[in-house]
This record gives C-alpha cells, structure tokens and sequence, in this order.
C-alpha cells in the first residue's frame, strides 16, 4: 500500500467540474508551463541530491529508479523517502537561485502563467488514503519458514 494525502473530497459532479476546469487550464497553459519546468528542473535536482544522499545506501538507488523499474517494496520505500526530499523542494527560492537572463525570462514565464489563473480551478478539499501499488501482490512468508509462500485466499480457520 502506499500513503496519498492528496484525494480530493468532492461528489461526483464537483468532481468532473473541477477535472473539466483542471484540464482547460493546462490545456492553456502547457507550453508555458513546459518551459518554466525547464528552467526550474533542474534547480529542484541539485536541491534534491543532497537530501537523497542523507537516506542509506541501500534505499539511494530505489530513490533514483524511475516508477516503472521500482518492486513494490521499492516503491513503498522511495515514497516514504520522497516526502522528505518533497520538503526540501519547497524551501527552494526560485528567484534566489536564478540570476541574469534566466531569472527575467522565469519572471515572465511566471507572469504569463499567472495571467491564467481565472481559468484554473479552486483546489478542493483532500484528505489521507492509501492504495494498492501494483496489481500483483510480493509473496508472503511465514517468518523463519522462508521456504514455502503462503499462497493468497480465505484463512484456513474459516475456510471449512
């Protein structure tokens, strides 16, 4: 299972509003948007390797797997990791880490993006889940009986 403290809390209706709404806005602003994730990219990589490499070598290289490469486990364990690395990312000062031509052009781009904002819709409520990370689950072992998986299904004592 993996945390998500992002899902949103609205009924059907609100719910496909704001997705049409959500979806105009980026249609709208993709390129610009583009272009910032361009400039900004990478002053979010050279923030994040120094918090990636306070975890264990161990957990490192899950970090740096893209999605699709990651085991479940993996992917557990670099999520938990990334919300760490997530409040890293967020202490970043765009505009003090950017200097010259490239600050006015981000200073713009923010501008131009800005001017969009009557299109983008208010954010809705969200609250904590979790869910599944793959449609096949790791095999199950008793501990010290590492031999033999314990196949999936209803408990022995209530199975009759």
């Amino acid at each position: 299972m993996l945390p998500h403290d992002d899902t949103p809390i609205a009924a059907a209706d609100v719910l496909e509003t704001y997705h049409r709404q959500q979806q105009q806005w980026q249609d709208a602003t993709a390129e610009i948007r583009q272009q910032l994730a361009a400039i900004e990219e990478p002053v979010y990589q050279r923030s994040a390797e120094p918090a990636i490499n306070k975890f264990p070598p161990d957990i490192r290289p899950m970090m740096r797997k893209a999605d699709e490469q990651r085991a479940p486990l993996e992917a557990q364990l670099a999520a938990m990791a990334y919300r760490q690395v997530a409040s890293e990312r967020s202490k970043v000062k765009m505009s003090d880490k950017l200097t010259g031509e490239t600050k006015q052009r981000w200073e713009h781009l923010r501008e131009q993006l800005a001017s969009f904002d009557h299109l983008k819709p208010q954010p809705l409520p969200t609250t904590f889940t979790v869910r599944d990370i793959g449609a096949e689950a790791p095999a199950v072992f008793i501990p010290g009986r590492n031999k033999n998986p314990i196949d999936p299904g209803y408990l022995s004592v209530l199975d009759p």
